[in-house]
């Protein structure tokens, strides 16, 4: 009920609400987090012009930002949760990463100077029309925005299915993806 009060209130743009607002709550929703698929990696690679700068946009624990670090000059993810960003600099020994606490309403980056924006279940804490915006704003000419949702859950037992799915339609009802959403855009700059 506690989280179901959040979502209502998370889509109000004068608030900020952190989710994971501890270290306690920051280390259980990294330890449930699965790792990034290589076809993702593959997939933003490909989509990616240049490969320097790569800004993951709700990065939590750093765990879509790590797999980036070999492949992009520098990589910085941006969350809004102190404890997300605290776990996320304590599991990353890469040079070439680097964490902000900042809001994804105003991006912390220079106009036409990011290669890629990643954001990975991340839709549905935000404004949409006013992050694509922002992105618009950083995103380099031939840059790329990034969104990948994990999909539907499906359990072998026929309950967990069917709880899985109330949650899905019920409680999370328009806020739930199914797949990749890619949007890539050419600036006019």
């Amino acid at each position: 009920n506690e989280y179901k009060s959040y979502l209502r209130m998370s889509h109000d743009p004068t608030k900020k609400y952190d989710l994971f607002g501890t270290e306690e709550a920051a280390k259980k929703y990294s330890s449930y987090t699965p790792p990034l698929s290589a076809r993702v990696v593959e997939h933003v690679l490909r989509r990616s012009t240049e490969h320097v700068l790569l800004v993951d946009a709700g990065c939590g624990s750093g765990s879509s930002s790590r797999p980036f670090a070999k492949h992009f000059k520098s990589v910085v993810g941006v969350d809004y949760s102190d404890a997300q960003i605290n776990l996320a600099r304590g599991l990353t020994s890469e040079d070439n990463i680097s964490y902000m606490h900042t809001s994804l309403d105003t991006l912390p980056f220079e106009d036409a100077s990011v290669d890629c924006v990643l954001g990975v279940m991340l839709i549905q804490f935000l404004d949409v029309p006013h992050f694509y915006k922002e992105v618009d704003r950083v995103l380099k000419k031939g840059g790329c925005l990034v969104l990948h949702g994990k999909g539907s859950p499906s359990f072998k037992d026929e309950l967990l299915n069917k709880r899985a799915l109330y949650i899905k339609n019920k409680l999370f009802k328009g806020l739930w993806h199914d797949r990749s959403h890619i949007y890539r855009r050419y600036t006019q700059r």
